[in-house]
């Protein structure tokens, strides 16, 4: 018997969401899930590569463990039915017959609803080994429902018990989903059965459908993990069918307990959902083709999106080469890469980086546009350097922003006045906001910084020595440099003492020289104090640093010193004039990345 209750969904997030992570689902992963889905109440869970058993060995993408250990790993977790999926052309009767061995209690043999004829064979062979087995027309679209009917009436006379209809790119609509069930109810009786992709944000909707039509098994994913931009959703789909007055044996609460705990967590990774998984719904163009059609289209800067659709009207099946060649020429030079920023940020953040604002407007607009970019950037943590300088002279507040990426959004704040520095971080309502200071360019009494700290609260506020990040930065690039054979003189030119002294702990750098009047003697740092002394040695040197800017003049001349193949590391943003092939300028800025983990580091040890 089947059917146990109304509707079965079976849940095939261990199967199709493996595509999602390479197939990388280990054995742990299968027995974990695979207990946690069945106590919610499934009955039927599907486990294994992505395109079935013996994928793997076919090089279709390798998986850390064997279709028999995931098998295994499953059939130890849950007494519910265990089912894999089984495409001729990449497996074998071995592998099913090692499969049954060790379990199987159905599988589902997927072939191209085009070529389907060829799996009837394998169909017989399956039910005589005992299993329950479904058939799935792949890419169903790709022939008429009446077509797929007579296709179905085959495959049920070869043994099968479930008909799928495959929406491989989530490009059909629920009248062809009710045509297609409608086909297949007219001339066979068997269990029916849905599988969607959500390319056009529809695979829920039609998996309801389908069940309006008779379908009686739901492939649904949790949190629609699989394949492109994914399946329907376990969760979504449970809780419309309860809705509706369908029972469906699911406990909702625990598989809601399971998305957040499990899944979720893996989704934060992965972006299943973009406009080419769009266009390849439009065109139900399936993904097996894009290999082909990205190369073509880079070929003629040609873009992907639009060829893809052009195809798929062509033909959604086969891609003819000489076609999709002259279809990519027809659109050549039409790829938009470019990518704004505008909805993302405060309207001018970005041009006003680096640029000083004083007076309360100007600290109400770059708090504004902190909070606009904060809230537009939710990965991103909003933070503020305060640096207090100390004399009270004045109460002018500096504020800037200094540098946003998608991980920090950092603003700067100063002044010398300590009321006018605590009124301004007091209205800072900036939702997450962190704040750091360095103790080295803050003149806080021991008074001051317990009322500042108070101010703003002790969970916000972080002590980081902001010059060592930076130094960090620089010396882990020049050390990169430093790593390559060809590279193995340095100099800094500038007050660059905290860099030398790292290279010459950990570079591999064979000499380290400063250019600086103010520099003193450091163990393995050859020390002159002016380019003029530098110059007349007559050497020259393969990497240059330049920790301070320097006039047209010297720069000329530390260019001619720098070897042919060598780089100067620059920065500043003065010299934007200078070919690449010779400097390899840089923010510095981008440090303060590193903030962010520290940050979050540092709250997890403080609340555990």
């Amino acid at each position: 018997m089947l059917l146990s209750r109304e509707v079965e969904i079976l849940e095939c997030t261990l199967r199709d969401g493996s595509y999602a992570i390479d197939f990388n689902f280990t054995s742990s992963d299968t027995a974990l899930l695979t207990e946690k889905i069945s106590s919610a109440g499934f009955n039927w869970i599907e486990i294994g590569h992505g395109m079935g058993l013996g994928a793997s060995q076919s090089g279709k993408g390798r998986m850390p463990h064997t279709d028999l250990d995931l098998l295994k790993a499953a059939k130890l977790s849950t007494k519910a039915n265990i089912g894999m999926f089984y495409i001729p052309a990449l497996s074998c009767r071995e592998d099913l017959q090692a499969a049954v061995d060790s379990g199987l209690d159905f599988v589902r043999i997927g072939a191209n609803a085009t070529e389907a004829e060829e799996a009837l064979a394998d169909i017989e062979y399956a039910r005589k080994m005992g299993l329950t087995v479904g058939m799935n027309f792949m890419k169903s679209y790709s022939v008429s429902p009446s077509r797929f009917g007579d296709l179905s009436r085959m495959a049920v006379d070869a043994g099968a018990e479930m008909i799928y209809l495959v929406d491989s790119v989530g490009g059909m609509t629920p009248g062809e989903v009710d045509s297609y069930f409608s086909a297949v109810k007219s001339k066979c009786e068997c269990a029916l059965g849905f599988h969607g992709h959500d390319n056009l944000k529809m695979a829920v909707a039609n998996t309801l459908q389908a069940y309006a039509s008779g379908a009686t098994f739901l492939d649904a994913t949790i949190m629609g993990l699989g394949r492109g931009a994914g399946n329907a959703a376990s969760e979504s789909l449970v809780c419309l069918l309860e809705n509706s007055g369908v029972n469906t044996g699911i406990d909702i609460n625990l598989l809601l307990d399971i998305a957040d705990t499990y899944v979720a967590p893996l989704l934060e990774n992965i972006s299943m959902y973009n406009t080419k998984e769009v266009a390849m719904g439009f065109g139900k163009m399936h993904s097996s083709h894009m290999p082909a059609i990205i190369k073509v289209c880079a070929k003629y800067n040609a873009d992907e999106k639009r060829v893809t659709i052009a195809m798929g009207k062509i033909d959604p099946v086969n891609v003819d080469p000489e076609q999709l060649e002259q279809v990519a020429k027809d659109l050549a030079d039409t790829r938009n890469i470019a990518k704004s920023l505008e909805l993302v940020s405060y309207p001018g953040l970005s041009e006003k980086k680096d640029q000083i604002a004083f007076g309360q407007s100007e600290l109400d607009e770059f708090i504004k546009g902190m909070t606009v970019t904060a809230a537009k950037r939710r990965d991103s943590m909003p933070v503020i350097e305060v640096i207090y300088t100390g004399g009270e002279q004045n109460d002018f507040v500096s504020a800037e922003c200094v540098w946003d990426s998608d991980n920090i959004i950092l603003g700067r704040i100063i002044s010398e006045n300590y009321e006018a520095l605590i009124a301004a971080v007091a209205k800072v309502d900036v939702l997450g906001c962190k704040f750091i200071y360095d103790p080295a360019r803050c003149d806080f009494s021991e008074h001051g910084l317990d009322e500042f700290i108070s101010e703003l609260g002790i969970d916000r506020i972080f002590a980081f020595n902001t010059g060592q990040l930076k130094a960090s930065l620089v010396s882990t690039l020049l050390s990169s440099l430093g790593n390559r054979p060809e590279n193995k003189t340095v100099l800094i030119y500038g007050n660059g003492t905290a860099v030398a002294e790292q290279l010459v702990q950990y570079s591999s750098f064979e000499q380290v020289f400063v250019v600086d009047p103010e520099a003193v003697e450091q163990h393995g740092v050859a020390v002159f104090k002016g380019i003029e002394d530098w110059v007349q040695l007559n050497m020259m040197v393969d990497v240059i640093y330049l920790a301070e800017a320097p006039n047209s003049r010297v720069m000329k001349k530390l260019l001619k010193l720098v070897s042919k193949s060598g780089k100067v590391l620059n920065p500043h943003d003065f010299y934007s004039h200078i070919s690449e092939d010779q400097m390899v300028s840089f923010n510095p800025d981008s440090a303060y990345e590193n903030v962010v983990y520290q940050i979050k580091s540092i709250g997890t040890l403080l609340n555990s």
